[in-house]
């Protein structure tokens, strides 16, 4: 079990890292990155992040609609879902420090920071502050709160959907990244719309035309006090 779950680990860096390099090599080498400020750094990192992030969140939503080439290669569903926790909690924490980074452009103007933390009307930034708390809302649901199977299914399935948003989010920014470099572009819209897509048939169309059977249990057997 021990070893499965190492294994599990090292699949789980391993998608990360080829997933990141694309991203990371075209960023950095066609100077995104604002060394002219901390403000200006600071910002154009979170901009990256939330790129990085945004990625990794949709990998992992994608890996939630179990597939035949998922279970044959990440060893049974068990390795599957190990998996894809581990990429999400990366790319949620890259996610979660998107705004973060972000929030440095408005240092010394607390009003115009007051909005960026709040909901402001901005159809963009809107979408993307929902997208945040609703991902918030999954996470500590999952990790942080005992909740009956069934509930925890239900807001985990409902706040899921926060990678609509997302993409919505990420579609309409006005970047000057994207507008540079249109590979970016493509590459994250290509998995944040893939993962839309799997929410949209997990959350909705998974069941249809699926032959459902009804069980009961009428008996316990202990084994043990244990078992």
């Amino acid at each position: 079990m021990y070893a499965m779950h190492n294994l599990n680990k090292t699949i789980a860096f391993g998608i990360v890292a080829l997933l990141i390099f694309p991203v990371l090599f075209v960023y950095f080498s066609s100077g995104f990155l604002n060394y002219l400020s901390v403000r200006g750094f600071l910002s154009s990192l979170g901009s990256i992040l939330g790129l990085v992030g945004a990625i990794l969140l949709s990998l992992g939503i994608i890996l939630s609609v179990k597939t035949r080439f998922a279970d044959k290669y990440l060893k049974g569903l068990g390795g599957l879902y190990d998996i894809h926790s581990k990429i999400a909690q990366i790319g949620f924490s890259l996610v979660l420090l998107h705004p973060i980074f972000l929030l440095a452009k408005y240092a010394y103007d607390v009003e115009s920071a007051f909005k960026f933390l709040t909901l402001n009307g901005n159809i963009v930034h809107d979408l993307g502050f929902l997208a945040v708390w609703f991902f918030i809302l999954t996470i500590v649901s999952t990790l942080y709160i005992s909740l009956k199977y069934d509930f925890w299914r239900f807001i985990h399935r409902f706040s899921s959907g926060a990678i609509l948003l997302a993409t919505l989010h990420v579609f309409l920014s006005p970047s000057y990244i994207f507008e540079k470099s249109p590979f970016l572009f493509y590459y994250t819209m290509t998995f944040m719309s893939l993962a839309s897509l799997s929410w949209i048939y997990f959350a909705f169309l998974q069941n249809l035309g699926t032959k459902k059977y009804k069980y009961q249990v009428t008996e316990v057997i202990k084994k043990s006090p244990e078992i």
